[in-house]
């Protein structure tokens, strides 16, 4: 069943440190969104998009996928 939800994986690519650092993420993303602040949004995103493939990657090598280029 996680494999059908974590976007393929067989274990939990999330755990709570990285929940604690996705959370701030989130809210700064719906804040400056809701400011009308495109650039800052942008800038909020990237580096959030940034951070979750990290954390997948890392996710994937330990599920026995591909190895995690950045290790």
């Amino acid at each position: 069943m996680l494999a059908r939800v974590n976007v393929g994986l067989p274990i939990e690519p999330f755990d709570e440190a990285l929940f604690r650092k996705a959370v701030p993420e989130h809210q700064a993303l719906v804040a400056a969104v809701a400011a009308g602040d495109g650039d800052e949004a942008a800038r909020v995103a990237m580096a959030h998009f940034a951070f979750t493939e990290q954390a997948l990657r890392r996710a994937a090598a330990r599920a026995g996928g591909h190895p995690d280029p950045s290790a």
